[in-house]
């Protein structure tokens, strides 16, 4: 909810900045009678036609082959046109007044693309892509579906290149439903059609606390950035046994939409890890204790140890797209 409210609180607010550099284009341009929320209205319309000319020229750009170049540089110009002539029909000047109604806009964009740049995505809200199926089902990297042996429910499980389309049928997956993990079957139609990975916002600000999802970068390599879930907090002694997660010698109880999980305490990379039951961890005042929510597809704390606090970068708290998968998660 906290995403979704600065996110509401900035499209606001860019929409106001907007409107005052329409309106000072009126101005500017002898354009009688345009008041603060008349503007508001043209701006409202021109992000309309601008989404709508993004789409189009996307489609359009996809059915051929266009330079890197034709594709930055051809929806820039055809929406700064298009604009103009929308301005000049709705204030009914010229164009070339329209032109000038428009111009101011280039320096709200440029101060609001800086306050994004240097401001919001430094220290209050990033989006990101999975990259990894490591936290299916919670948040899916690209994947292939199938159905789960067990229940009959949609499981899911990561796209694995090394196989080329046609020499499998069956993957390691994890169910949607039941949670369980076990190998799916992927029916020869859609085999390795490859689904998109989630996309989702992380909130630098807030603090952590246990069972969130955080972006973090790994102690052993900290230009890796990767999301899990935040199991043990700082003090804590850590262990993974009988599927679950114990501290202090008392088994904790998962959210609702994650209570069937199963942990395992062998990390996917290491036989020795941390966590074990006979190799619990004591955490120190500025220490977290990860896991990723497909365990078996996993690496986290249980190979490289408790992660500091510097690490975290923050906590996902949206799920913007696929729009099918759009989810508030704090």
């Amino acid at each position: 909810m906290t995403a979704l409210l600065l996110l509401v609180v900035l499209l606001v607010a860019n929409l106001a900045l907007h409107a005052v550099a329409i309106r000072f284009g009126a101005r500017w341009a002898k354009v009688p009678g345009v008041s603060f929320w008349r503007a508001a209205r043209v701006v409202l319309l021109l992000f309309f036609v601008t989404l709508v000319l993004s789409a189009v020229v996307g489609v359009v750009f996809s059915l051929g082959d266009a330079t890197p170049v034709a594709e930055f540089v051809v929806p820039i110009v055809v929406t700064a046109v298009a604009e103009c002539l929308l301005l000049a029909v709705v204030f009914r000047v010229s164009v070339w007044r329209g032109a000038q109604i428009w111009l101011p806009r280039l320096g709200t964009t440029a101060v609001t693309l800086a306050f994004l740049f240097l401001v919001v995505k430094s220290f209050v809200l990033q989006p990101f892509i999975q990259t990894s199926h490591s936290m299916a089902p919670t948040l899916l990297g690209p994947h292939t579906a199938g159905t789960c042996p067990q229940c009959g429910g949609a499981a899911t499980a990561a796209v694995e290149l090394e196989f080329p389309p046609g020499e499998r049928t069956d993957y390691f997956g994890i169910c949607s439903a039941c949670q369980q993990t076990d190998v799916m079957t992927v029916p020869p139609q859609i085999k390795m059609q490859v689904s998109a990975a989630d996309r989702f916002v992380v909130c630098k600000f807030l603090p952590p606390v246990r069972w969130d999802v955080v972006a973090v970068h790994t102690p052993v390599e900290p230009s890796i950035l990767i999301v899990t879930r935040v199991v043990g907090m700082p003090g804590d002694e850590v262990i993974i046994r009988d599927g679950g997660v114990w501290i202090n010698g008392v088994r904790q109880e998962p959210p609702a939409d994650i209570s069937n999980l199963r942990y395992t305490t062998a990390p996917q990379s290491s036989p020795d890890g941390f966590g074990l039951p006979d190799r619990p961890v004591r955490l120190g005042p500025d220490e977290y204790f990860v896991l990723g929510d497909f365990s078996l597809r996993s690496a986290d704390s249980r190979s490289w140890g408790p992660v500091p606090r510097k690490n975290v970068e923050g906590v996902v708290s949206l799920i913007y797209f696929p729009l099918g998968r759009w989810r508030l998660m704090k």
